[in-house]
């Protein structure tokens, strides 16, 4: 059996990969390495296995690279931090006969590689290297969005193109909130880069949308703002990117007049904030599991 350590929460890619390889070793060990997978990494198709696959595989490096750049050489043993590497590597590589029983894979790692991503882990999360963001809300942005689709189809008076253009920008977002438990918050700063290309691109579809669209349009832009708060990196001040996101999106507005929605961004846990201690109730915190072997 397997007696897993209380791991700080997941907000470094060291966090991230111990919670998704501890769940895979918790998984059935008969049924196949791509159901297995699949439901680890919460998949609803092969489609979104593969870049889901490809993402796990990139982990390792990454807390490679974060360790080394964040350890103090003259006190942390960075040979006992990386201790888990070749047996994570031989597991990882396994995952791609999927085909074949998922117990070769847990066969590859130990409970001990385990605890040393778990030191990686607590390293990283002291080093403040991501800001942490809770389940609520992702939970929150998730029934934004629904309530947005629901708004669209009700609402018969929004054009069409313009209904198909703000709901392919929507999935683009739902994707990155499922991408988040591998890729941490990159994922919701690819996806906001790639939403405002496509509002500056299309901005003919809102400067000319009716008055029955405004409600939904307002409803995109918090959105939109929710999800440049969740985004890594913050070159400027909340919200500045989204002045000229708001200009377009609400057409005739000025653009000194638009302001950063408030929506989430009480719930975000900033980067310069205490990290949540084990047992509070975050998501990664306190996180016990065991798994037969």
């Amino acid at each position: 059996m397997y007696h897993y350590l209380v791991v700080p929460p997941a907000n470094n890619p060291a966090a991230r990969l111990a919670v998704i390889m501890r769940r895979l070793h918790a998984e059935e060990p008969t049924q196949t390495a791509k159901e297995a997978l699949t439901h680890v990494l919460d998949c609803a198709s092969d489609a979104e296995l593969g870049p889901a696959l490809g993402a796990l595989h990139a982990l390792p490096a990454q807390v490679v690279e974060a360790v080394n750049l964040h350890a103090d050489p003259e006190h942390d043993d960075l040979n006992l931090f990386l201790k888990w590497q070749s047996g994570i590597a031989a597991a990882l590589n396994q995952t791609w006969a999927l085909t074949s029983a998922v117990q070769k894979v847990q066969a590859k790692y130990t409970s001990e590689d385990l605890s040393h991503l778990d030191y990686c882990s607590g390293l990283l999360s002291r080093a403040r290297i991501e800001r942490q963001i809770d389940a609520r809300t992702l939970d929150e942005l998730r029934n934004l969005i629904q309530s947005l689709e629901k708004d669209l189809m009700d609402i018969e008076d929004i054009p069409a193109d313009l209904k198909s253009f703000i709901i392919d920008q929507l999935d683009i977002i739902r994707t990155a909130i499922r991408e988040y438990r591998i890729g941490g918050p990159l994922a919701f700063e690819h996806a906001f880069d790639r939403v405002v290309g496509a509002c500056l691109r299309r901005s003919e579809l809102v400067n000319d949308a009716n008055e029955a669209s405004q409600s939904s349009l307002g409803k995109f832009r918090e959105i939109l703002g929710a999800v440049e708060s969740l985004a890594k990196t913050t070159t400027v001040s909340a919200g500045a990117a989204m002045a000229v996101i708001g200009a377009i999106l609400a057409g005739h507005h000025a653009v000194e007049n638009w302001q950063s929605p408030p929506a989430l961004e009480h719930s975000i846990k900033k980067a310069d904030s205490k990290p949540p201690q084990s047992g509070d109730g975050s998501p990664g915190a306190g996180i016990t599991q065991e798994a037969g072997r």
